[in-house]
């Protein structure tokens, strides 16, 4: 089984390692403080647009956000259906 690493978490490690905050880097990106607060909050995912601006931020393909999003979202379906198996 994979583990579950939310996109936010590494999102949160890299706008802390740049010594930003929240507001900054949403500013820098684009979108709102709230979208950034609750994507590192791991209440909210990485969709494509978000994506696009994070990878444009960091000089890296968007794929890498969308694939951690899908990696994070498959492993939580596969610990959902070991749950209902058990």
């Amino acid at each position: 089984m994979a583990v579950a690493v939310h996109p936010g978490r590494i999102l949160g490690r890299e706008i802390e390692a740049r010594s930003l905050s929240i507001r900054e880097f949403a500013g820098a990106v684009g979108t709102t403080p709230a979208k950034i607060s609750a994507v590192v909050g791991c209440k909210r995912g990485i969709n494509a647009g978000l994506a696009i601006r994070l990878g444009r931020y960091f000089g890296n393909a968007p794929m890498f956000w969308m694939n951690l999003q899908s990696l994070y979202e498959l492993a939580l379906a596969e610990k959902q259906g070991e749950k209902r198996a058990a």
